[in-house]
């Protein structure tokens, strides 16, 4: 709980009085999804940040067809996700990078999820890129 003591135009400077909630220690879950029009995406966002992912990442692949997206609205719905579930931290937000521009997964254990069926093995797909 805390106290708002000053007002400065749109910032305001607040003061903590009682931690009515600890928080909680939580894995680093990555969700790396390719963009889909703005109701879809929130659905994602909120469920995402109900389930503990800790950070989101936009992914431009070369059949998608949503290319922006607006980030601002994206933390929004991620702060209000959490709020609702009584989570009380938010997942980063990360702006858009090209598929093949992904991090090095090395050091990390993920899954691809392909609706088709039909796509290809991720070292398949990563092969040869740097």
């Amino acid at each position: 709980m805390g106290e708002i003591v000053d007002t400065l135009r749109k910032l305001a400077k607040a003061t903590l009085k009682e931690c009515t909630k600890q928080e909680q220690y939580e894995e680093n879950l990555y969700l790396y999804y390719a963009m889909v029009k703005n109701a879809a995406s929130g659905n994602i966002i909120r469920q995402a940040t109900e389930m503990g992912v800790t950070c989101i990442q936009f992914i431009l692949t070369e059949h998608t067809v949503v290319k922006s997206v607006n980030l601002d609205r994206a933390k929004l719905q991620a702060i209000k996700a959490a709020g609702q579930c009584g989570r009380t931290s938010v997942p980063e937000i990360l702006p858009p990078i090209n598929f093949c521009d992904l991090p090095d997964f090395q050091d990390r254990s993920f899954i691809l999820r392909d609706e088709t069926g039909q796509g290809k093995p991720p070292n398949e797909v990563l092969k040869n890129k740097n």
